[in-house]
Parts: structure tokens; C-alpha cells; sequence
């Protein structure tokens, strides 16, 4: 056996730190997955409480107001029917104050009630009695709609809006 200066590392030392990242790998792939299921619950619920505040701000205004979604990283945005030019307009609330966006992304949500979410944004719009209107149609002279607007998430969740009341079920 030599004495002297060690120019590397013995099969053992390096087995043993493989062990030790393996073990350190095994803890830290699940903490990351949570952290995805996560986020993609919070963009269901962003998505939910914004149809729902259009909604409420439909029947609390007597305007129609929508929930604007886009598929370029945006925020989700209210907006409502402008009663001067037909168009729709970021809405106000009782204060007279522009409703922020929502603070989430839109991107988790790929389509509604069948028609792809793009860039140039796709609004679920509600009436004066919060009704849920047709999709793709002008607000001024849309029609309630027939069957429930179901949002669809890239992660495959989905929840519906229920025709003739707008409420959101799951």
C-alpha cells in the first residue's frame, strides 16, 4: 500500500455519492409535480371565479358583461357591452373603477364550448338576466344558449356552464 497523495476518487466514495443524489432526485420529483397540480387548479379557478364575476356584473349592471380569454399569455379580462357603441369595452364596477384583469394566465384553457381559445381572444358573454349567451355571436342580438359551454383545460379538466342559468358546474 502506498502512501502519498490521492489524484482520485475510490469506487466506493462514488457510488456512495450516486446513493446520496438518487435519494435527493426520489424527494424532489414529487414536490415538483405538486407544484404543477397546483398551478393548474389555480387556473381553473381563475378561469371559474372570472366567468363568474362577468356573470355577476351582468346581472348586478343590467349590461351585458363577458369574460375575455386569450392563448397568448394574457390575463383573463371582463368586459362589457358598450351601450353607446355596440363594442365591447373593459368593464367598471359599482365604483365607477375599471375591473383589473385576473391576474392569472388564460393558457390552460385550450378550448370553449368547442371553438379553440386563440390569440385574438374568445369571450363567454352573459346577458342583462346573467344568462350565458351563443358563442362567437354579437352580444346586441345573441341568442341564450341551447346547451351548456363546456371549458376545456390542456390538462384534460373541464367544468360546464349550464345554459339558461350560467351557473358553473364540474
Amino acid at each position: 500500500m502506498r502512501f502519498g497523495v490521492r489524484t482520485a476518487f475510490t469506487l466506493v466514495e462514488l457510488v456512495g455519492v450516486m446513493v446520496i443524489l438518487g435519494i435527493i432526485a426520489g424527494a424532489a420529483v414529487p414536490a415538483l409535480t405538486g407544484v404543477s397540480r397546483a398551478r393548474e387548479r389555480a387556473d381553473r379557478e381563475s378561469a371559474a371565479e372570472s366567468i363568474r364575476l362577468a356573470r355577476a356584473l351582468a346581472l348586478a349592471s343590467e349590461t351585458p358583461h363577458a369574460a375575455t380569454f386569450f392563448g397568448s399569455g394574457e390575463a383573463i379580462r371582463i368586459e362589457r357591452l358598450s351601450p353607446i357603441s355596440g363594442s365591447a369595452e373593459p368593464a367598471v364596477d359599482a365604483l365607477s373603477d375599471l375591473v383589473p384583469p385576473i391576474a392569472a394566465s388564460a393558457d390552460a384553457v385550450t378550448s370553449i364550448g368547442g371553438q379553440a381559445v386563440t390569440a385574438r381572444g374568445l369571450r363567454v358573454w352573459f346577458d342583462a338576466e346573467g344568462v350565458p349567451l351563443e358563442l362567437g355571436t354579437d352580444p346586441a342580438s345573441a341568442d341564450a344558449a341551447e346547451e351548456p359551454i363546456v371549458v376545456l383545460f390542456d390538462s384534460g379538466e373541464r367544468f360546464e356552464i349550464r345554459a339558461h342559468t350560467g351557473v358553473i358546474q364540474r
